[in-house]
């Protein structure tokens, strides 16, 4: 049987516990790499709100960012070992 971590993703996004690892742990790191990249988006997020009006290019730059991280990070779990 595969296990997967259980991570609040779609399923097919879900990374398998890679062969050799303990499931909990396994899923502790992912679950913890989720959800600090959920408080760097919300942070992100949360900037380019704050100077939206006053700097509208530079928020803009920083949703770039967050879209680019978010981007990078699919791909990572895309990646996930298995």
């Amino acid at each position: 049987m595969t296990e997967y971590s259980p991570l609040d993703l779609a399923d097919n996004l879900r990374p398998r516990v890679p062969k050799g690892d303990d499931p909990e742990a396994a899923s502790a790191v992912a679950n913890t790499v989720l959800k600090r990249t959920q408080v760097w988006h919300d942070e992100l997020r949360a900037i380019a709100n704050a100077h939206v009006d006053a700097a509208p290019m530079s928020s803009t730059h920083v949703l770039e960012l967050d879209a680019a991280f978010a981007r990078a990070f699919l791909r990572w779990i895309e990646l996930w070992p298995r």
